[in-house]
């Protein structure tokens, strides 16, 4: 027998043969002046549920889902009524409920292997639906809606909804009821009116499946990413639902309930909320939630249009005008939200499609609308500020807290959150070290992999990272290699698939440019809120494919299209990539296999915009384009050569080798010159002798200084460290 079997046997509550006796006075006036219309209303809109309840209870179907808009259609005042005093007129429909002539709706009054039936109330009105954190006092006890971002899901336990307290005086049985926190007992016995001794009877309680939710919110919506949090309370049928849904951290949804005081958060004589959810709605936030049939049209008629890539680029962020390189971008981007094909192999471990990309620019480069933009086309994303981010914030940690009942849990953070979407993540070069060294694993294998406190879980992160960061000083140095102004472990950068440098430089043609789009901008901007305009006219702000559409054509390309290689396509790869690997000529290597996979995911992607199960060698062309593109703008050593070195570990080889003869004529010297250390100068002049030039020397030197690795014993001296 099954565990669920096991604990339903606890059940004690008997079918009742006058089921209204147990409400109260004003709960029967109630039931007396509605108890017709209520039931007239159950069959009236909410026929097709009640037959399926009727059907289906007890071991299929306990709760009747009733819509609130139906139930304010029907008769505003008993809405009102309802959502403003839960606890007594829930109980007022759950009466009609067991008592409706039916010929086997008797049965809905429970058992004793079984609970009663019930209502489930959702779609509130707007002004009864919160964002986490904005609950009042005014309303405990009320049924509310509360909108958030699922942050943990804690582990299914048995909860007692109300315990069976035997009498040793007199044996009679006291029910109990009980709520989220300490356990009530009876203060005197119901049958012998005294106090006790009891007992507790397992066989007499009611027990239910319970869960605890921690509902948070969004990070877009937070200061630091992280916000306030509420503790739901999920039991019985409700968490079923909600393991069926496959609903865990990352998941956004309105949870509707009553709203109840937290007695077990007391601090310094204030008290916290939970909330004893009844409903659950899902917000779309998935590829597979989309509806698609209403675009489908639209869909294939954008797919076979040889214009398609430029539209899709002018649908992403169209206010932002700039250098040429904004189109690569965008089109980067439009491949990541379309992705390429994962896949899995024999051993289990699975090959990433989803693209990863990074954007290092100067202020006011655009690089924070850019990822605003992706983060509203993708259905399934987090936005959030890697600023003093830990791991718990950018992948996932065990965290020391009161949540549940363990002094340790499991948090997720943007990359576990994020998981089968997007996380747009800004100030990336600004987290804490314990979170870059736990993005390494979670960016290539896509899993985050935990084993601490007694907790051992392995989190899903299929999730294209796209992250924004600033050069080390905040704006590029034109005498730098960009490769040292990305303030980020090498090991990270070389996880991503492009690279691009946003610099702000005058610019008398590109500025005038960018100044005109910008008043064109607030015009129609200001045209279109006094409706003066229409959404199709404002070209300057209006993207190119409406956001509805474009949002159900990449659900539609993720869904239905696994593109493979065509012969032609493949063939190019086999030709581009030892080409390029062997244009150097010397020890420097161009590229490495990485850069290979980056090709793979862009064309799967490219071949994904035209719904095509072939990826052809336009769609290998225009993936190489992009990435040589992202290369330029970083991979390029001081002799114009594409160089891995630069990416893989942040020093170009040519720089390497000069770094390493640099330091030895260094050493060298010092040992001719033993009083002060090797004079700057004859260094100079040593290494411009072995063919190097001077200025590289220069900066060389300065570089070393700045590490530490030499230092000046005198003006004009040098010394190893």
């Amino acid at each position: 027998m099954s565990a669920k079997r096991d604990h339903r046997d606890y059940y004690t509550m008997s079918a009742t043969p006058d089921p209204v006796s147990t409400l109260s006075e004003s709960e029967r006036r109630f039931y007396e002046e509605w108890n017709e219309d209520i039931e007239q209303f159950i069959r009236n809109y909410c026929e097709d549920e009640f037959s399926e309840l009727v059907q289906q209870y007890p071991s299929e179907k306990r709760t009747l889902w009733i819509d609130w808009m139906d139930l304010f259609t029907w008769e505003p005042s008993v809405a009102e009524d309802l959502t403003n005093n839960w606890p007594s007129i829930s109980q007022v429909f759950d009466q009609v409920l067991w008592t409706m002539s039916n010929p086997v709706a008797s049965d809905l009054s429970g058992g004793d292997d079984h609970p009663p039936a019930e209502i489930r109330l959702y779609n509130l009105p707007s002004e009864r639906v919160y964002g986490v954190g904005r609950p009042r006092g005014d309303e405990i006890g009320q049924y509310v809606g509360v909108s958030g971002q699922i942050a943990r899901v804690g582990s299914a336990k048995l909860n007692p909804a109300s315990i069976g307290y035997e009498c040793q005086r007199c044996g009679a049985i006291n029910h109990i009821p009980q709520g989220y926190g300490e356990i009530q007992e009876p203060y005197q016995c119901d049958g012998c009116e005294r106090q006790g001794p009891f007992q507790i009877r397992n066989d007499k309680t009611d027990f239910r499946d319970q869960v605890l939710l921690q509902l948070q919110q969004p990070p877009e919506e937070s200061i630091d990413g992280q916000g306030e949090t509420l503790t739901v309370v999920v039991t019985d049928e409700l968490e079923e639902w909600l393991t069926e849904h496959e609903l865990g951290a990352g998941s956004r949804v309105t949870i509707n309930g009553v709203l109840e005081v937290d007695e077990t958060s007391e601090s310094n004589g204030t008290f916290g909320y939970i909330l004893r959810a009844r409903s659950i709605e899902i917000e779309e936030n998935d590829y597979e939630e989309i509806e698609i049939e209403e675009y489908k049209d639209r869909i294939e008629e954008l797919a076979n249009d040889p214009d398609v890539y430029d539209k899709l680029v002018d649908s992403v962020a169209p206010d932002i005008k700039g250098e040429d390189k904004l189109d690569d971008i965008k089109l980067g981007i439009i491949f990541q939200l379309f992705g390429g094909y994962r896949r899995l192999k024999p051993d289990g471990t699975a090959i990433r499609g989803d693209p990863h990309i990074l954007l290092i620019g100067d202020p006011g480069t655009g690089k924070s609308s850019l990822l605003e933009a992706a983060e509203k086309i993708s259905p399934r994303s987090v936005k959030t500020s890697a600023k003093g981010a830990s791991a718990a914030g950018m992948t996932a940690a065990v965290v020391q807290d009161d949540f549940g009942d363990s002094p340790y849990s499991l948090q997720a953070g943007a990359l576990a959150l994020a998981n089968k979407g997007i996380a747009c993540v800004d100030e990336i070069d600004k987290m804490q070290q314990d979170a870059v060294e736990s993005m390494h694993s979670a960016l290539e294998e896509q899993t985050i992999s935990i084993n601490k406190a007694g907790i051992n879980a392995t989190i899903p992160a299929q999730t294209a990272l796209l992250a924004a960061g600033n050069p080390k000083e905040d704006r590029f140095d034109e005498h730098m290699h960009m490769a040292e102004q990305i303030d980020l472990d090498a090991a990270l950068v070389s996880r991503f698939d492009l690279w691009f440098m946003l610099k702000d430089r005058p610019d008398e043609e590109k500025d005038r440019m960018i100044a005109e789009h910008k008043t064109t901008v607030w015009q129609e901007s200001a045209d279109l809120d006094q409706g003066n305009l229409d959404g199709a006219e404002a070209k300057s702000i209006s993207p190119e494919v409406d956001h509805d559409v474009l949002r159900a054509f990449v659900a539609y390309a993720r869904r239905n299209v696994q593109p493979r290689f065509s012969d032609e396509a493949a063939a190019q790869i086999h030709d581009y990539y030892p080409d390029i690997r062997g244009m150097t000529g010397g020890d420097t290597v161009p590229l490495t296999h990485r850069k290979l996979e980056a090709i793979r995911r862009m064309a799967e992607a490219s071949a994904k915009v035209r719904l095509s199960d072939t990826v052809e060698a336009a769609d290998v062309k225009r993936a190489i384009e992009l990435i040589q593109a992202s290369l330029d703008d970083v991979g390029v050593n001081e002799d114009g050569e594409y160089d891995a070195d630069i990416i893989e570990t942040g020093v170009s080889s040519s720089q390497r080798s000069r770094t390493k003869d640099l330091k030895e004529t260094i050493s060298e010297l010092e040992e001719e010159f033993e009083e002060q250390g090797a004079p700057e100068q004859e260094i100079i002049d040593e290494m411009v002798d072995r063919g190097f030039e001077q200025s590289k020397i220069e900066h060389d030197i300065e570089k070393l200084k700045r590490k530490g690795e030499v230092y000046m014993p005198a003006q004009g001296y040098l010394r190893s460290a």
